[in-house]
């Protein structure tokens, strides 16, 4: 009886133990990824993009993932710019009237995000759901013509469509997040290609959409 005994608690033992080796306890493992790609709105319109991303999990299925990055998004835009300024020459004062047409604007975009990531593992791919929250830095360029000027003897002389101070928008950080899905494609233990697609969302910045491929280890 004793002997009956010893052998079940020994395997009562050995099975409470593999499955606290086979848990999946939250923030028990770290993965790092390195992704490029492209950005764009439109697709005439192309930009490159780079993220690095951690990840740890919370569950078997779901992780929360931290990423830096940069991406550049260039809007295409249609309007022009109308101003005047006061100009001196041999202590004569005259005024310059001009206009330009712009064309686009480049955002240079320095996100950090912080999300969700939800796996649906397979041994050789595995499909995933993410959702982002994103805090951008941004540097924008205006891409304008080299446009015309006049000169006129007196400000009244100045258009009066000229004479409209013209104000650009110019942000530079945002709040935005980023809806997506991908697969991971195991290649060995430890050893993945990521193969990811987002729409990103900004309150400052033109929507946009990027394809990346990273490496995941």
């Amino acid at each position: 009886m004793k002997k009956i005994f010893l052998i079940i608690l020994l395997l009562s033992y050995n099975f409470i133990f593999s499955q606290d080796n086979n848990s999946n306890t939250p923030f028990s493992k770290i993965v790092l990824g390195v992704y490029g790609g492209i950005n764009f709105n439109d697709i005439s319109e192309i930009g490159g993009a780079f993220s690095i991303a951690g990840k740890t999990n919370l569950t078997s299925n779901l992780n929360l993932k931290l990423s830096l990055g940069y991406y550049k998004s260039i809007e295409s835009v249609n309007y022009t710019v109308r101003g005047n300024n006061e100009a001196t020459i041999d202590s004569i004062t005259f005024f310059h009237a001009g206009s330009y047409d712009v064309t686009h604007r480049v955002y240079d975009v320095l996100p950090i995000s912080l999300g969700l990531q939800y796996v649906f593992k397979s041994e050789a791919i595995s499909p995933y759901l993410l959702l982002d929250g994103d805090y951008n830095l941004i540097d924008l360029k205006i891409v304008r013509t080299g446009g015309e000027s006049w000169g006129y003897p007196t400000y009244e002389d100045v258009p009066d469509e000229f004479k409209v101070t013209h104000v650009e928008t110019i942000p530079n950080n945002s709040f935005g997040g980023s809806v997506g899905m991908g697969a991971l494609y195991n290649l060995k233990k430890g050893l993945s290609i990521d193969f990811r697609y987002l729409f990103k969302f900004s309150n400052e910045i033109i929507n946009s959409h990027q394809l990346l491929v990273g490496i995941v280890f």
